[in-house]
């Protein structure tokens, strides 16, 4: 390779972190989801190299990164990403929101007080056609193969946050049907898809959400007519386009999952990411979007985030008749504030102290790890 990367990836994160890195720090303890994002970003726009968010918990510094870009290994990200060394015979995985970025719970990982390994499960990307897009089955085939690899016979102990809570619960059920020992599950602040929820509940949101919008379309249709000239042929045009969009998340539910622009009608849809970043931000979105819920009878934590938008769906009220044995625990903050910071330590804490509780008398089990993720 030409390019001097170990040179490139440097400057690209001192530019994010503001001040100058040198090349064996590690680099996981000092950014964040937003952070790594910018990162990525700078490095593919200066080489065309798209990174995987997830680099650092694989190659922890700038060294070890540019020589992964030199011996093109650099996409060699398995699937099981250890995100803190411990006991493999009492393994935690984890499942992040979004597009599997692991520095999203990073505050919740600093909580978690947990002999056991702690292992993040990276979404798989499946490359498919949008009108034959993969489900929350396929990932969760993908998930329990990987586990039973490595982990066959051990009792496991799932954590899923946003739609991660998704495929933990699925995973739970198909390794429970199996005859394995899940012996704890929790889910944080992980919302349905508009698609599933009961048309009453769906109502009142978007009675909330259209109050909230009006305001905003008066506003961008005055300020479009009152910048386009009359004699300009698209007067007319420029504020449909700005109706639309602004329409788009009161209307979500009736776009079908497998059509073209589905993706990018999403409310929390947003441009500007790198090319496979996005496609995994599809492709999740799609999966979302044909997921439809069903009973589990076994017991799970439900962290629920407590700062909900007024134009939100609290996830109790579309949830609560599927996970009849369910433990709602409130934290503080919204979706994204509920995880970082304090916020984020104390939910690690609380799951700690959970998962510590069923270890009291944890028998030695055999592991095998011969596997790769």
């Amino acid at each position: 390779m030409s390019l001097d990367i170990e040179k490139i990836l440097t400057r690209e994160a001192s530019n994010v972190l503001g001040r100058i890195v040198t090349s064996r720090e590690d680099l996981n303890d000092h950014f964040n989801i937003n952070k790594v994002l910018k990162f990525v970003q700078g490095v593919y726009k200066s080489t065309g190299i798209e990174l995987d968010v997830n680099c650092f918990y694989v190659w922890p510094n700038i060294k070890s990164l540019a020589r992964a870009v030199r011996q093109r290994q650099y996409q060699d990200i398995p699937k099981l990403i250890l995100l803190k060394e411990g006991d493999e015979s009492v393994p935690l995985f984890v499942f992040a929101g979004g597009a599997s970025c692991f520095l999203e719970l990073k505050n919740i990982l600093a909580g978690l007080d947990f002999r056991g390994a702690i292992y993040g499960v990276r979404q798989t990307q499946f490359g498919r056609h949008h009108t034959a897009p993969a489900v929350v089955e396929d990932e969760v085939e993908a998930c329990c193969h990987v586990i039973e690899q490595r982990f066959k016979g051990v009792p496991v102990r799932l954590l899923g946050y946003s739609f991660g809570g998704v495929v933990a619960l699925e995973l739970a059920r198909k390794l429970k049907a199996a005859g394995s020992e899940v012996s704890f599950l929790g889910l944080i602040d992980t919302h349905q898809s508009e698609h599933a929820w009961p048309l009453g509940i769906w109502a009142r949101v978007v009675g909330r959400k259209i109050l909230s919008r009006l305001g905003k379309i008066k506003a961008a249709l005055t300020s479009s007519q009152r910048k386009t000239s009359p004699a300009v042929s698209t007067t007319v045009s420029l504020p449909r386009k700005v109706l639309a969009r602004r329409l788009s998340p009161i209307l979500f539910r009736f776009y079908r999952p497998t059509s073209l622009r589905y993706p990018e009608m999403a409310p929390e849809w947003v441009y500007g990411h790198t090319p496979k970043y996005e496609n995994a931000g599809k492709q999740l979105l799609r999966m979302r979007g044909l997921y439809q819920p069903e009973a589990y009878g076994e017991h799970l934590v439900f962290y629920r985030a407590s700062g909900l938008k007024p134009q939100s769906c609290d996830p109790w009220d579309t949830w609560h008749r599927f996970l009849p044995k369910a433990e709602w625990s409130s934290v503080r903050g919204n979706h994204l504030s509920a995880v970082a910071g304090k916020n984020g330590f104390a939910i690690g804490k609380d799951v700690a102290d959970r998962l510590n509780m069923t270890m009291t008398e944890a028998p030695a089990w055999d592991v095998r790890l011969a596997g790769a993720g």
